[in-house]
């Protein structure tokens, strides 16, 4: 048997909160239905002084496990999950019935069979946080950490609205990255099959010393004139050469490669490295660190608000920020605010994230005991911070794209240019014009 805390709603709509001692969820929806109550979460309590962590393997929440990789789901497939399922916790149901309500709703298979396996494990007793940080490929670490303070807090259904307007938020911006991204690679796809022009000093040259061979007048046997179909072949001859042996190997070696760094980059080691250097970075440094704050400090403030243990609020808020090198640094924090009774205010100077005014404006609430206002404030200047750098950071991609577009189309017109010149003079040249 474990205690289990819980949330219902009674018939007047009232919503009702505490504890049962209980073998599963089910368990405790059915007791309370025969009381008259619909369980909206339930979430084994935690014994005191001890943060309710999602009990998976230790290589599944070690502190070097990346946050910010991207599922191998589809985002828009993900959102809709995570809406749908907020809005069936949100109606009054466990959230092992939402979770079989949606099963067969789901059109791709893998979170199909995923979503299966979850509503197992939370049927045997399992929380949803839990369950969903055994497929860390398909549910990223910060998304664990967005669910898990939501079952701490007791707002679960607000916990996966956002994180549905995550994935949203994602999934549109991938759409705009993707228009930049097309135009970039057809640039380097035109750079790379110009290269066969360059060869040897390029086509005149070519032509030049490897002349095309002349044919005899069946009547004369004098030479013909050379004429502009074999100058064609010769050209066509000549590219197609130099497109097996530089483009062919260009192309293969960019999708090796791509596929390679797809697979290298969600290395803990790799991704924490690019995330250090990320947040280094003038305007998207600034963006991710503002937005990673943001969040943090939003799900610190819901869990504080919502009277759940210091240590514990903290262990939940530092896996839902999506930069490796801020969580591992926020984790850091968190032992220390556990075992040696720190301050909040000092926890957070402790991280090295955080400004001296942030820092400033969390003592003074705790010396005020409005620590849970200080944390709601300082989530919305971060918050404001992040739309203010998005912007500025959407502005500079898209200069910076121009600019490549300018220098890479640029290079080929010239290249195209000259070529085509050299060629017109030299059919001048053989047509004796």
């Amino acid at each position: 048997m474990k205690l289990y805390k819980y949330e219902a709603i009674d018939a007047s709509g009232r919503v009702v909160r505490g504890v049962m001692n209980a073998s599963s969820e089910q368990e405790v929806a059915n007791r309370l239905a025969g009381m008259g109550y619909r369980l909206r979460a339930a979430a084994p309590s935690a014994p005191s002084g001890q943060p309710d962590a999602p009990h998976v393997r230790q290589s599944q929440i070690s502190p070097s496990q990346p946050v910010s990789l991207r599922p191998v789901v589809p985002l828009a497939d993900l959102a809709r999950f995570f809406r749908q399922l907020a809005v069936l916790v949100r109606s009054g149901m466990s959230v092992g019935d939402a979770l079989d309500g949606l099963v067969d709703s789901i059109v791709n298979r893998k979170l199909r069979r995923i979503c299966a396996e979850i509503r197992d494990k939370v049927r045997s007793g399992r929380r949803l946080s839990e369950s969903m940080a055994v497929y860390p490929l398909v549910f990223p670490a910060y998304v664990v950490g967005l669910i898990w303070g939501g079952e701490q807090g007791g707002y679960l259904d607000a916990a996966l609205d956002e994180t549905a307007a995550e994935f949203e938020r994602e999934a549109a911006d991938a759409r705009r990255a993707s228009v930049g991204w097309l135009i970039s690679n057809l640039n380097l796809v035109g750079l790379i099959l110009i290269l066969p022009l360059l060869r040897s000093g390029g086509v005149i040259k070519h032509i030049l010393l490897n002349p095309p061979q002349q044919t005899l007048s069946p009547d004369t046997l004098q030479p013909m004139p050379t004429g502009g179909q074999s100058v064609i072949a010769e050209l066509v001859k000549y590219y197609m050469d130099g497109f097996w042996k530089v483009c062919v190997p260009c192309f293969v070696l960019w999708i090796v490669g791509a596929y390679a760094w797809r697979w290298i980059k969600r290395l803990p080691a790799v991704r924490r490295t690019l995330d250090a250097a990320l947040i280094l970075m003038p305007i998207w440094g600034k963006m991710h660190k503002a937005r990673a704050m943001e969040r943090f400090l939003k799900s610190l403030y819901r869990q504080y608000r919502a009277g759940v243990a210091p240590s514990a609020a903290w262990a939940a808020a530092s896996m839902s920020v999506r930069n490796s090198e801020i969580a591992a640094r926020l984790r850091a924090a968190e032992s220390a605010l556990r075992s040696s009774g720190s301050s909040l205010a000092q926890a957070m100077a402790q991280t090295g994230v955080f400004s001296p005014e942030d820092v400033g404006m969390v003592g003074s609430g705790e010396k005020a005991g409005a620590v849970p206002e200080m944390l709601e404030r300082l989530s919305g200047y971060h918050g404001s911070s992040f739309s203010a750098y998005e912007s500025k950071a959407k502005m500079h991609s898209w200069e910076a794209l121009i600019l490549w577009i300018i220098i890479s189309g640029g290079v080929v017109a010239y290249i195209l240019v000259k070529q085509m010149a050299d060629i017109y003079n030299m059919f001048i040249n053989f047509q004796g014009l």
